[in-house]
Formats: structure tokens, sequence, C-alpha cells
């Protein structure tokens, strides 16, 4: 793990899907960081200090949710921007309830998504 500062840290066991977004994200000009996995979430916080999590809902057999809802309550992660996305659309009200910040579903257009991101980055 690196000490480097990142913007977004994406959380996705999808590797097309993270690669994909990865470079989206990185050609709209921000620093990023992909894990596949949701092991040690917390220690890469802490190692990169992102600015936005992006988080698909279920990980290979952990629930997104659960790690949202212990970001929330760790002191140095409590008001992390996190953004959770799910290919179900009727799981947002169970992601912000376990304390996304906002809730995208998949698939997703790139522009809305990319508007969506850069919100939280700078106005939220």
């Amino acid at each position: 793990m690196s000490d480097k500062e990142i913007d977004i840290l994406i959380i996705d066991d999808d590797p097309d899907l993270g690669i994909m977004v990865s470079h989206v994200l990185k050609y709209a000009g921000y620093s990023i960081k992909y894990i596949p996995v949701a092991d040690h979430v917390a220690d890469v916080i802490n190692a990169t200090h992102p600015r936005l999590v992006l988080m698909d809902m279920l990980l290979s057999g952990v629930d997104g949710r659960d790690i949202c809802r212990d970001l929330r309550n760790r002191d140095y992660t409590k008001d992390l921007n996190i953004i959770m996305m799910s290919a179900n659309p009727d799981a947002g009200p169970s992601c912000i309830g376990a304390g996304a910040n906002e809730f995208i579903s998949k698939p997703f257009d790139i522009k809305p998504f990319l508007e969506t991101v850069k919100h939280h980055l700078y106005t939220c």
C-alpha cells in the first residue's frame, strides 16, 4: 500500500467494471486507487486518505452496507463521502440507510456519473 493521497477509492469485485470506472475517472483527472476486494478497507483508507469512496453494494461474500456502517463508526472515516452502487435499482434506500451519501444504479451513464462524483468531491 502506498501512503500517497488519492481522490477516489474504488471497491468493486467485478474487475471489468472496476477497471472501466478507474479509466473513466483517471481520464477525468482524478487520482484513484482500485481494489477488487473488501479486505482491510479501513487500512487502505487510512493509508491513501481518499476524499471519496465508490463502492459496490455486494462484494464477494461481503455486504458493502456493512462496510459503510463500519466506516461511519470510525472517527477518521465517519465524515468520508461514500457513494454505493448496485445492479439492483431498489437498493438505494438500504445503502443510504447504511450511511452512504449517494446511490448509483448500475449500469449508469458516464456523464451523470461524473457529475455525481464531482458533486461529492467538491460540494459535499
